[in-house]
């Protein structure tokens, strides 16, 4: 007869007694919540559980109904404390343990700002506005707008000044580019995200992912239109100065004219005032690959009121005629004169063309050589040819 038959409940009580005591004490053991509400106006996340599969300072006998107490220790001046660990049921142990949380996770990288001491600082124009880069600096941290602080940014201040009488919206743009000394292409993680005013400055800062040991020495910032490939890029040297190409004003060209009677004591007289070769227009960018062909012109009617259309202006390439790439219509008061502006784009490997003045049906041609005719054009020349875009 077992006589320990009438026992075997109340150690069963007991050993789930001792159980449900050892969960509380150790609520991840049990799959429980380190939420739970044992310890009131204690934020859950100042405990750290490390469990591990063998219990430390805590012994166990299986069926014995007996559990092992471990021990809390803590180091002075460490901010970690950790306690010991409890066991349970037939010869298994856990035990859990738990750290104050200081607010720093130990892989967190320190932030730092350390400026392009080199940094040339210059007007480069662009379309319709001149662009100066201000500061620079590769970063991680320091900058509140980024948005991972853990990331090594470069950053470049940039200056936009309007040169036009239109706003000129950039608020989405994000063509424009880092590119290392070593060819390395790097997109910013932001857009422009400014609106310029006619004759306004706007400052915005374009942020780079980059690494830790990104140098910017010999790197560039490559302006772009909407779509990278759609304009002619410019780029700007970050430590050294950038070499204008542009306009090239073509001499043979300024102050020719052409004249048409037109019947009646009619007459229409155009006379071209400049003329230049450029990648930039008041209002815009050349396309890829291509030039803009500016005529600044004047047109003067006789003794009746006159029009000016593109059909008078043509631009012959390769023996193939272009119309501007612009409309012209001009009305020519009687006896008055109207300046005005005629537009074309050749490809980029042009050197040769003509010009052909067409008043009135009446033909004049005036062939051009670029390598003898242009010539770079010192800055301030002439106000006809804003840059920014």
């Amino acid at each position: 007869m077992n006589t320990n038959r009438g026992t075997r409940p109340i150690r069963r009580v007991m050993n789930l007694r001792m159980a449900a005591i050892a969960c509380f004490l150790a609520i991840p053991a049990c799959g429980g919540d380190k939420s739970h509400t044992a310890f009131p106006g204690l934020d859950p996340s100042f405990f750290r559980p490390n469990e591990s599969d063998a219990g430390a300072g805590a012994t166990s006998s299986s069926g014995s109904g007996s559990s092992g107490s471990g021990n809390n220790s803590s180091s002075s001046g460490s901010g970690n404390e950790s306690s010991g660990s409890t066991s349970f049921g037939a010869g298994g142990s856990h035990s859990a343990s738990w750290g104050f949380d200081d607010g720093l996770d130990a892989g967190t990288e320190k932030p730092f700002s350390t400026p392009f001491a080199a940094l040339v600082s210059q007007d480069v124009p662009w379309a319709g506005v001149s662009v100066r880069v201000v500061g620079a600096r590769i970063e991680r941290g320091s900058d509140p707008k980024a948005p991972l602080a853990s990331q090594v940014y470069a950053e470049l201040d940039l200056a936009i000044t309007n040169n036009v009488h239109a706003e000129w919206d950039a608020s989405g743009r994000d063509t424009w580019d880092l590119v290392l000394a070593s060819g390395d292409r790097v997109r910013s993680e932001n857009a422009l995200g400014v609106l310029v005013s006619p004759t306004d400055t706007a400052k915005t800062t374009l942020r780079y992912p980059v690494t830790e040991d990104t140098k910017l020495a010999g790197a560039f910032l490559e302006l772009n239109g909407e779509t990278r490939g759609d304009l002619e890029p410019e780029r700007i040297p970050l430590d050294a100065k950038w070499v204008r190409e542009y306009p090239l004003e073509i001499s043979s060209l300024t102050g020719v004219e052409a004249t048409a009677q037109t019947g009646g004591g009619r007459s229409v007289e155009l006379l071209i005032r400049h003329a230049a070769v450029d990648l930039n227009d008041p209002d815009g960018r050349a396309p890829v690959d291509t030039r803009f062909v500016h005529l600044d012109v004047r047109g003067t009617a006789g003794a009746t009121t006159e029009n000016i259309f593109d059909t008078d202006f043509r631009i012959v390439v390769d023996g193939s005629s272009f119309a501007p790439v612009e409309g012209v219509n001009e009305l020519l008061q009687a006896n008055a004169s109207v300046d005005f502006e005629v537009l074309f784009t050749i490809p980029a490997s042009t050197i040769q063309f003509d010009i052909l003045l067409v008043p009135a049906g009446t033909s004049t041609r005036f062939p051009v050589d670029l390598m003898k005719d242009a010539h770079l054009e010192a800055p301030g020349e002439t106000d006809s040819m804003d840059a920014g875009q």
